[in-house]
């Protein structure tokens, strides 16, 4: 059997979610340039996208109804889910921004860290299996639990990550705790720290 089956609605269905609630601060890292930028309070409305693990969207990449952001609770966390195709963090590449907020409620979010996943039909690798089979099951976890904020995963840190989807969007605040651009000078040396963390280049 493979480790990381196509998701069967009916046995989701028949499974009591695991949720956890958090109410932490996210940090994320957006990009504000190009045909789709996206402010720190905003969802990307298009998709999905290869490089994306937990769209929750069946239907070929377009413009979408419903939104997705990815966000984690620390810095080194955000910078590593960011930029882990090239392992590279270049601040001279305009257009980067890290953002941070504490949402407004506690989120609600269907938690793949434990049993959960297994109890579903899938297994632990749901936290960073092949991304075109993830999202299989995102898309069938968004449907079956379509009230979920979103979901607690395991990043490639090892660390605790959130991707939100739509319900969660009311739990937004009216302004960030923080917002700069990732070539600021200002946070240079909390980027280059969190680049020697995770062992990404730095690029100046």
């Amino acid at each position: 059997m493979a480790k990381l089956p196509k998701p069967d609605l009916d046995v989701i269905a028949s499974v009591p979610p695991i949720t956890t609630e958090r109410t932490e601060v996210l940090w994320r890292v957006h990009y504000v340039l190009g045909d789709y930028p996206r402010m720190w309070n905003e969802l990307r409305r298009f998709g999905p996208l290869p490089s994306a693990r937990f769209d929750p969207w069946p239907t070929p990449t377009g413009a979408q109804d419903t939104g997705v952001a990815y966000f984690a609770f620390d810095v080194a966390t955000c910078l590593a889910e960011m930029f882990q195709e090239t392992r590279k963090i270049n601040l001279a590449e305009p257009g980067y921004q890290l953002s941070a907020f504490t949402p407004t409620r506690a989120l609600s979010l269907l938690d793949l860290r434990g049993d959960y996943p297994i109890q579903i039909g899938a297994s632990h690798t749901l936290n960073g299996g092949q991304r075109n089979r993830c999202r299989e099951w995102a898309v069938a976890l968004a449907a079956v639990h379509s009230g979920a904020d979103g979901m607690l995963f395991q990043g490639i840190t090892g660390k605790d990550c959130v991707v939100m989807w739509e319900p969660g969007t009311d739990a937004i605040a009216d302004a960030p705790d923080f917002s700069r651009p990732l070539g600021d000078p200002s946070i240079r040396q909390t980027v280059a720290t969190a680049a020697k963390q995770i062992n990404y280049a730095y690029v100046s």
